[in-house]
């Protein structure tokens, strides 16, 4: 009763200043955007998108054929209900602040000190502070605003990863595996399929504690949903994975070749996050391995263990800080517990002094690149709304007809004409064509196939532009660049037909563009004279 009362106000105390920091996050965001919400990656318009044809009983970003762009089983569909309507940024980011609020929770269920080491009332003052600085500084230590702006699935993802980690230390401290924690296991992969590096450990894990029917017949069950998403997905014509995950994991697109598993692990180990990693999975495996520990504690490192190595050997990191954040949050999350007591002795006095040296600057150190989301999130937002949301009223207020693009996201929202992914995620024959193809001719070839007459793409992730594309001017960001690729757009007239048109629908649309903002600049020298005859 007494550590339920501890917890009560720290938990108060965080929950609060974590709104405070996503209602000034949004009004950020509101200011440099002119009222407009808008994440922070293009990438959650392409599962909107999808979400959309998905309530008309297709699954595709384009109504006229099928494609996988969405690297998640399960979050198109959730979204469905929040798809359409003006309010449908704000239902998604109250999820998502639903799912990291559900993060912070979990984790003072893990940061609360075990009845046996409970200080004396005296120093009941000391450990609720230290509560509650360990609560705050998991906010930005697991970029959970950061997440919540992104607009993806990485929010729901990481409260089910720590649920996973929870529920291994609750059957280690009870002897008892709940059944949340097996929805948790289920659900996990099917919101993002690299959790599977999580839930088939921790499978492992409830074997060896004697849960072996119940640790089988979830693997089965979770399988099961995987391959019959899969199977789903050969029956309409794609590959057994998403688009998605062919195009970006290495593993998959090289067909799991060891060179392709040892380069990225070499890549993983390169990055700061990976060498964190390594550091904690070096505390695990002493845990792991000192007899002195309980066989559940050891079994519960040597599952997180296998959790990192497995992430190591396939994940991956970066963009905009979400791909390793499951894993990091996990595994910073056990190694606390597993460090509880040692940790709660070493912090029993003068705390404030000690939490400021040993975890705030420590912290901010290792730490550095989520902290930095904190203050970067609103000019990302912007980035979008400068860059894919221009776009996207371009092709939908102004040209209304099919292009071509590199970046999917926001121009294929809310948007009935054709849009040709150049890049692959909702294509296999570009991706295919990308992957194999040398010169420009398969891109060409495409758009001649798909009937575009103008294509909007970064330059620089095509060696060679088709001669016949005449640029028409280029869309370039005013503030500095935080989550597109690059800062410039480059426009494309296919062909003379369609140019003085374009031309003449581009200048009315860059008369619309945000006051201060980027404008849209043309193409100088103009092209020739065969092509501007009608300008």
């Amino acid at each position: 009763m007494h550590l339920q009362s501890t917890l009560k106000k720290p938990l108060s105390i965080t929950i609060a200043v974590f709104l405070i920091i996503v209602l000034l996050e949004m009004a950020a965001i509101l200011y440099l955007n002119n009222g407009h919400l808008t994440f922070t990656l293009d990438d959650p318009y392409i599962h909107l998108a999808l979400a959309q044809n998905m309530m008309k009983g297709h699954y595709g970003v384009n109504l006229s054929e099928f494609s996988a762009p969405s690297s998640s089983v399960l979050w198109p569909l959730i979204i469905v209900p929040f798809s359409q309507g003006f309010l449908t940024s704000y239902f998604i980011l109250l999820f998502n602040s639903l799912c990291s609020l559900g993060t912070i929770f979990v984790f003072s269920k893990i940061v609360l000190p075990d009845s046996e080491l409970e200080p004396e009332k005296s120093d009941s003052l000391s450990q609720g502070k230290l509560i509650t600085i360990l609560l705050i500084l998991s906010i930005p230590v697991t970029n959970l605003v950061g997440l919540i702006y992104t607009g993806m699935e990485h929010s729901l993802q990481v409260f089910l990863s720590i649920t996973i980690v929870y529920c291994m230390i609750y059957e280690e401290k009870y002897s008892r595996w709940p059944l949340w924690g097996v929805f948790a296991i289920i659900l996990a992969p099917c919101i993002r399929y690299e959790c599977l590096a999580l839930s088939i450990p921790a499978l492992l894990y409830f074997y060896f504690q004697g849960y072996r029917l119940k640790a089988l017949s979830t693997f089965s069950f979770l399988m099961f949903v995987l391959c019959g998403f899969s199977f789903f997905l050969t029956k309409i014509g794609l590959r057994a994975f998403p688009t998605s995950i062919i195009a970006k994991s290495l593993v998959i697109s090289e067909s799991a070749q060891k060179k392709a598993l040892l380069e990225q692990l070499y890549s993983n180990l390169s990055s700061n996050p990976g060498i964190l990693l390594a550091i904690i999975m070096a505390f695990l495996l002493y845990i792991a391995f000192d007899g002195q520990n309980s066989l559940a504690k050891r079994r519960f490192s040597l599952a997180i263990i296998v959790s990192i190595s497995l992430h190591l050997m396939v994940g991956r990191y970066g963009w905009y800080h979400r791909y390793e954040i499951y894993i990091w949050t996990s595994s910073v999350f056990a190694l606390f517990y597993l460090c509880k007591e040692v940790f709660y002795r070493l912090f029993n006095k003068k705390i404030v002094i000690k939490a400021f040296f040993f975890l705030v600057i420590p912290s901010f150190w290792m730490c550095s690149l989520y902290f930095e989301v904190l203050f970067n999130t609103p000019i990302a937002a912007n980035n979008i709304y400068e860059q894919q949301y221009q776009m996207h009223r371009f092709v939908v207020d102004y040209y209304k007809k099919p292009v071509a693009l590199n970046d999917l996201g926001y121009v294929s929202y809310n948007n009935g004409n054709y849009v040709l992914d150049l890049w692959g995620l909702a294509s296999l024959e570009s991706l295919k064509f990308r992957s194999e193809s040398q010169g420009s001719q398969w891109m060409t070839a495409m758009v001649d196939k798909k009937n575009v007459k103008l294509v909007m793409i970064y330059d620089e992730w095509f060696q060679d532009i088709p001669v016949n594309w005449h640029r028409l001017g280029f869309l370039k960001l005013s503030r500095k660049r935080i989550t597109p690729a690059h800062s410039t757009v480059s426009f494309y007239s296919v062909g003379c037909e369609d140019y003085a048109k374009d031309i003449e629908q581009l200048k009315r649309f860059s008369e619309t563009l945000p006051k201060g903002s980027q404008q849209f600049q043309f193409e100088k020298p103009l092209v020739s004279d065969e092509c501007l005859s009608g300008v």
